[in-house]
């Protein structure tokens, strides 16, 4: 990890090249490939390693021990003493799938879609972190494009109907012992969609859109609070839905109220003491410690099969 990092750090000129280089590795390393790179970026390098460092290899700047160092602390906000041990598997352009290994007959599949920053609200890494990795495999969507995904998932179908239902045989969602969606901002219409499409057990958006939204009308002017209307008709089970709002983002509280009049859902307001929380609503939530019991509440919560659910 160390070798590919100062790879691409010599390629960098200036300290907005550093940066973006850095929230790119944010929007794709696991626990393990930060924890491997804070062991290597860290001010308290090895003497024996100080003295007979190869020629080629730099000591990190305090830019780059400061990045690593923040991003380490908000992942121990986890309060877990090891790195969750995904690996990384890309299955199509724009999706990959994170897990441990294991018979996902006893696993739960968590499909993520990202919003228009390609993340969970956080850095991934901090995002699995909070995700029990021996419970869990996670699917990850992004979109570049920042249409959030009405134009299709790159590599799987040009439509978000039709890239949904191939998910369903990409994942093998049928092999596992439940399948849920989470999505963030731009991405939570697509994760309540997938939920009613491929009968999953929950959904979890945070901060999405309105459904009176224009962006999402159809050529045809068909807006959400109809397609939605359609998908709760014609779903056979009844996934458990939670809106989940930060409670100083007026924005996000007004659109998932509405939202819970189209969807039955289960409205819910993250607050974190002595601190606000705007429409990027799970990283304070990370920040102090509260993302993995937010999600073991909702989501993740072990409850009936979708068709039993109330």
């Amino acid at each position: 990890m160390i070798d590919f990092y100062n790879r691409l750090v010599r390629g960098c000129k200036t300290h907005n090249q550093l940066n973006k280089l850095h929230i790119d590795l944010e929007n794709r390393m696991t626990p393990l490939e930060l924890d491997a790179l804070r062991s290597e970026l860290s001010p308290a390098r090895h003497t024996w390693e100080t003295l007979f460092r190869a020629p080629q290899r730099t000591d990190p700047s305090p830019a780059q021990q400061l990045w690593i160092q923040n991003l380490h602390h908000l992942a121990a906000k986890s309060g877990k003493s090891c790195p969750e041990p995904f690996v990384r598997h890309r299955l199509r352009r724009r999706v990959t799938l994170f897990s441990a290994g294991g018979s996902r007959s006893g696993k739960t599949l968590a499909i993520c879609f990202s919003g228009r920053a390609q993340r969970m609200m956080l850095p991934l890494p901090v995002f699995l972190q909070n995700i029990d990795s021996t419970q869990v495999d996670v699917a990850f969507m992004r979109d570049p494009t920042r249409n959030s995904y009405r134009l299709g998932i790159g590599g799987v179908a040009d439509s978000l109907e039709v890239s949904i239902d191939k998910l369903g045989d990409i994942l093998g969602i049928g092999g596992y012992r439940s399948a849920v969606s989470i999505g963030t901002s731009g991405g939570g219409v697509p994760a309540v969609m997938s939920a009613l499409r491929l009968n999953l057990n929950a959904a979890l958006s945070v901060g999405g859109n309105h459904p009176d939204d224009p962006r999402w009308n159809t050529h045809e002017g068909t807006g959400l609070r109809e397609i939605f209307r359609r998908y709760v008709d014609a779903s056979t089970g009844a996934p458990r839905v939670y809106l989940v709002y930060g409670t100083d983002c007026v924005k996000d509280k007004e659109a998932a109220e509405a939202f819970a009049k189209v969807v039955p859902a289960q409205l819910v307001t993250i607050s974190v003491p002595n601190g606000s929380v705007e429409h990027n609503a799970l990283y304070p939530v990370a920040r102090s410690g509260g993302l993995a019991g937010l999600l073991e509440s909702t989501v993740f919560k072990q409850s009936q099969s979708p068709a039993e659910s109330v």
